[in-house]
């Protein structure tokens, strides 16, 4: 049996040189016919929406697979990158599914398993620890992406912080500061400087009836990550959408 696998991530989507699931598919099937063997002996697995750093072996497809594989069976990916999250767990499947007796083939770096040798299997490494490398830089840019657009008031991620609203969408999507919130915020730094815990500022607004943004009443993790936050009003800098 050949078993291929297949992986598009949310952070694929309209990235240049990003592999579909279709791409993936014929890849995989080209390589089946090239050995001669029938469609009904194909079987991919196919993981949407899950993050490379996701550990195979935890990912529903991958985990699928690994119950599914037997000896004799030859595992197909079109990318290193679509089945492995790190060097290490590439090396450690490797040794998993030569033990096994299964094959594994990684078309992009032949149409050879990388578990058939010694020198196969150190080229496999190799390419391992550089997918890995890259991968780790692709995380680095995303991570200074984010800061600076906070950093421009913009809003990094789908749901604003208690404190501000949503104006625009997408990657245009800016932080605007809430008038009411921002008051609520301020309240509560000023209970604290009166010595008041999150415990008992919790009691107080809820006696004076101020309601969180579900309209229920603030939990003490809730006021601790507002104290943890400095309001516009006390902030040296001016926060504008």
């Amino acid at each position: 049996m050949i078993l291929g696998y297949s992986r598009v991530s949310t952070d694929d989507q309209g990235r240049p040189g990003a592999a579909s699931p279709q791409d993936q598919e014929r890849v995989i099937r080209g390589y089946a016919m090239m050995k001669g063997a029938k469609a009904s002996d194909v079987t991919i697995f196919f993981d949407n929406g899950i993050s490379g750093s996701v550990a195979f072996d935890r990912r529903p497809q991958g985990s699928a697979l690994l119950e599914t594989m037997r000896e004799g069976d030859t595992v197909v990916a079109c990318k290193l990158d679509r089945m492995f999250r790190s060097a290490a767990d590439a090396l450690t499947m490797a040794e998993l599914f030569q033990k096994k007796g299964i094959k594994l083939v990684l078309t992009d770096i032949g149409n050879d398993p990388v578990t058939a040798n010694g020198s196969a299997k150190l080229f496999f490494g190799i390419l391992a620890s550089i997918a890995e490398f890259e991968r780790d830089r692709i995380l680095e840019r995303l991570i200074v992406g984010k800061r600076a657009k906070r950093s421009r008031g913009g809003l990094d991620q789908g749901t604003p912080p208690y404190g501000f609203n949503k104006v625009g969408k997408g990657r245009q999507a800016m932080l605007e500061p809430n008038a009411h919130e921002q008051l609520v915020i301020t309240m509560i730094h000023n209970l604290r400087k009166e010595g008041h815990r999150p415990y008992h500022i919790v009691k107080i607004l809820k006696k004076q009836r101020v309601k969180n943004r579900n309209k229920g009443s603030f939990q003490c993790n809730q006021i601790q990550r507002l104290l943890e936050r400095t309001p516009l009003s006390q902030s040296p800098e001016v926060v504008s959408p």
